[in-house]
């Protein structure tokens, strides 16, 4: 049973509503995200980046951030880990990073005693928060 009343954006609404650090919440993936960039073609939204925010379900015990997320029919890159993001899930033993994110934010995964593995895709990391 999800709690859904804190979608910040309908799934109706068309692409010319988005807005850098609009969030939006995503139940397909079960998280909340943060518009960071907009890319535009002919003055209509195509694309972007977005930061994880945070999971909406905390009961989750492996969890894999793609490489893109599709948020209203626009697919945004993942490029971020929000700081706390994932931060006290006391079920999540794995996460997989995906080839898009290029940044992870201070205790991340703080609180995450099950967690045993992290899979990086990858290779684009430039930075990591500290984690204690």
């Amino acid at each position: 049973n999800q709690n859904t009343s804190t979608t910040d954006v309908s799934a109706n609404n068309t692409e010319e509503e988005f807005s850098v650090d609009q969030v939006i919440t995503d139940k397909k993936t079960e998280a909340k995200y943060k518009i960071t960039k907009l890319v535009k073609e002919d003055g209509t939204v195509s694309g972007g980046n977005v930061t994880l925010l945070k999971l909406t379900n905390k009961k989750r015990k492996s969890y894999t951030i793609k490489a893109t997320v599709k948020l209203n029919g626009v697919s945004f890159k993942i490029t971020q880990i929000n700081k706390n993001a994932f931060k006290n899930n006391k079920k999540l033993t794995s996460v997989t990073i995906g080839k898009n994110v290029t940044n992870i934010g201070s205790k991340a995964f703080y609180g995450c005693k099950k967690l045993t593995t992290i899979t990086v895709k990858s290779s684009k990391i430039k930075s990591v928060g500290k984690q204690d």
